[in-house]
C-alpha cells in the first residue's frame, strides 16, 4: 500500500522514562516548541502542543543535546503511524520555524545545539496529541547487535 495511502511512518525519539510515562498516558502529549526572544540568546517560553517527529531512523539525533536536559532522549524511539486524515496537523519544521519567530540564521543554530550540520529536512512537528493508537512500536536503541522491539 503506498505510504500516502495510509497516512505518514514518522519516529519519535524519547528517554526510556518518558516512554513510560507516554504508554501509561495513553500519548505523546507533552511537547512544545521553544518560543526565542528578541535577543535570539534565549527563550521567551514554549508554545505548547507540538509534538516532535523526525523521518530519521538514524539512533545518532544531532538534536539530542544534554545542553538543556540531563537525560539521553534517544534512548526509544516510537514509531508513529499518523493517519491520511490528520497529515494536515503535520509540518515540516524548515517551513515552519518562522511562524514561531525563527529567522533562518536563528533556526540554523537552534539546529546546531546538539553538534549536527544543521540539517533539519527530517524533523517535523505535529499540532495536537498522538494518540496511542498511532503509535506501532517502541524500541530500545539497540546495545548489540539485536534490537529490541515491543509491540504496542
Amino acid at each position: 500500500m503506498p505510504i500516502r495511502e495510509r497516512g505518514r511512518r514518522l519516529y519519535h525519539y524519547t528517554a526510556e522514562h518518558h516512554a513510560e510515562q507516554i504508554l501509561k498516558s495513553g500519548a505523546i502529549s507533552r511537547g512544545g516548541v521553544p518560543i526565542p526572544a528578541k535577543d535570539g540568546d534565549t527563550l521567551e517560553g514554549v508554545a505548547p502542543g507540538w509534538q516532535w517527529l523526525t523521518s530519521s531512523d538514524d539512533w545518532s539525533q544531532s538534536w539530542a543535546t544534554r545542553q538543556v536536559t540531563d537525560c539521553d532522549r534517544t534512548e526509544c524511539r516510537f514509531v508513529v503511524e499518523i493517519p491520511l486524515l490528520e497529515l494536515p496537523r503535520l509540518y515540516r519544521w524548515h517551513k515552519a520555524a518562522g511562524d514561531f519567530g525563527f529567522t533562518p540564521e536563528l533556526a540554523e543554530r537552534f539546529a546546531k545545539l546538539g553538534g549536527g550540520d544543521g540539517d533539519t529536512s527530517s524533523w517535523f512537528i505535529f499540532r495536537g496529541t498522538i494518540p496511542r493508537a498511532w503509535l506501532v512500536t517502541l524500541e530500545r536503541r539497540p546495545r548489540t547487535s539485536v534490537r529490541e522491539v515491543i509491540a504496542l
